[in-house]
């Protein structure tokens, strides 16, 4: 179930960007509206547009994205960021993220040493009996 879910992560970046992509950016425009902040306060918060944005931007319309966000200059270049790490460490075969890998070779070394330990125990307690 964890390799799924890495996997997934992995794989959901990539598969947005690619939908963005593909799908005209008139149908991204006649979805609802989905931000809280935007239904409930009547305002829009930092990331309205964005999808919008990130959209016309992936079709080379950057007049379009500038005006549905501003923060497409930052975000798409960190996206694409992202989706070539990703499709690299696929490509290596990595499912897991670098920090998954540390945390689980961690936890390796510590049940093993407790595992050596346990052994160790219970052969200098046979010894004594």
């Amino acid at each position: 179930m964890i390799g799924i879910l890495h996997l997934l992560r992995r794989v959901a970046p990539v598969a947005v960007l690619a939908a963005l992509a593909v799908i005209p950016t008139q149908v991204v425009e006649s979805l609802p509206v989905i931000c809280v902040w935007r239904t409930w306060l009547h305002l829009e918060c930092p990331g309205c547009g964005m999808t919008r944005a990130l959209s016309s931007a992936l079709h080379g319309h950057l007049d379009a994205a500038l005006a549905y966000n501003r923060g497409v200059v930052l975000v798409l270049p960190a996206a694409l960021i992202v989706v070539v790490r990703n499709l690299q460490a696929l490509g290596r075969g990595e499912v897991m993220g670098r920090a998954s890998v540390i945390a689980s070779r961690s936890a390796r070394r510590v049940l093993g040493a407790a595992d050596q330990e346990s052994e160790q125990s219970g052969a200098s307690g046979a010894a004594r009996v």
